[in-house]
């Protein structure tokens, strides 16, 4: 917790052959740390929150992440994690979801990111409540841009959406 990951522009690289599950993990109670001017690819998930809170993921590269075969796998996997601020990434080409927001995920705010060509969506958000997606430009993808499912009290706002839907 309170730690700052600065990889000045440095790439993180898996061996794109999906042995190693995370890039850069934040464990159950992490909170307070940055990461930040980071490049990951090559791994099932490029950067996973599980159960962290309160952290800021900025102006980082997340691409390649996943199993493209069979679309398995994520740029950004938040498990639990709550009130964490994701802003000014680019998230392009992971094999699944760019960003999956998941059950008990609540609060996350996403602010000015490039979401682009995901296998599937783009961001999903499954039992995800109060988060915010601000102007933030989001385009291509397998079939949505932003998947909403089971989801309470999220704002959508001042967004860019090219190529594929928006489903709540």
């Amino acid at each position: 917790s309170n730690v700052i990951l600065d990889c000045a522009g440095h790439a993180i690289r898996g061996s794109g052959e999906q042995s190693q599950d995370f890039g850069i993990a934040l464990a159950d109670g992490v909170s307070g740390a940055t990461i930040k001017h980071c490049e990951v690819s090559g791994f099932r998930r490029g950067i996973r929150l599980r159960a962290a809170n309160k952290n800021v993921i900025v102006q980082n590269i997340v691409h390649h992440n996943g199993n493209f075969a069979t679309r398995v796998g994520y740029g950004v996997d938040i498990a639990g994690g709550k009130d964490n601020l994701l802003q000014g990434n680019f998230i392009h080409h992971n094999a699944d979801e760019g960003v999956h927001v998941g059950t008990g995920s609540h609060g996350n705010i996403f602010i000015e990111n490039r979401i682009e060509d995901s296998g599937r969506e783009n961001v999903y958000f499954l039992r995800a409540d109060r988060g915010v997606l601000q102007k933030n430009q989001i385009r291509g993808g397998g079939s949505n841009s932003v998947f909403v499912k089971h989801s309470s009290f999220l704002r959508i706002e001042h967004n860019v959406f090219h190529d594929e839907p928006v489903t709540v």
